[in-house]
């Protein structure tokens, strides 16, 4: 049997059971959170190009997944405002880093703050899993911008998208 601190893969799957008949919690199809036995799949990101990006981004999941598991076990609730994550999401899409998110009290910060401010939160969650490496690895390809981001300065660069492909591809 699978453990988890004093719970069992059994504990976990029954907590579970009542949201085994939903596909899909959220509206976006990319967005996904699929039920198994003892395992939870979250499919969230989009495939990278690097295996130490990808392995860095499920470190950065697996401390949300504690940081937020930890909080539910201890009472808070979070209430999700899909208006505004919806807004942050095309936000997103449309200016990748570049972005301006509508932030706490409806202040707007930049990507890169948000990034920041999500990192500290949990930092702690990383470190007792031993996997604060990947959130510094996080930090840096925000800092950097990742594969989308060099695809679309070479494609501004060039006006040529082979070029473009090519250059993903190195």
């Amino acid at each position: 049997d699978i453990k988890h601190g004093d719970r069992s893969a059994k504990f976990f799957s029954e907590r579970l059971e009542p949201y085994s008949s939903i596909p899909m919690l959220f509206p976006d199809p990319s967005h996904t959170i699929e039920f198994s036995g003892s395992s939870i799949e979250i499919r969230l990101l989009d495939a990278q190009p690097s295996v130490v990006d990808t392995v860095a981004l499920a470190g950065l999941v697996q401390a949300l997944v504690r940081h937020h598991g930890t909080a539910w076990d201890s009472g808070a609730r979070a209430h999700a405002q899909r208006m505004i994550a919806e807004e942050n999401r095309w936000q997103a899409v449309r200016h990748g880093m570049s972005a301006y998110f509508v932030g706490p009290e409806g202040m707007p910060v930049t990507a890169c703050e948000a990034v920041d401010e999500l990192l500290a939160r949990v930092a702690g969650d990383a470190a007792a899993m031993g996997s604060g490496w990947a959130l510094a690895h996080v930090r840096g390809l925000a800092e950097r911008g990742g594969p989308a981001s060099g695809l679309r300065d070479t494609l501004l660069r060039t006006d040529d998208w082979d070029v473009a492909r090519l250059q993903a591809l190195a």
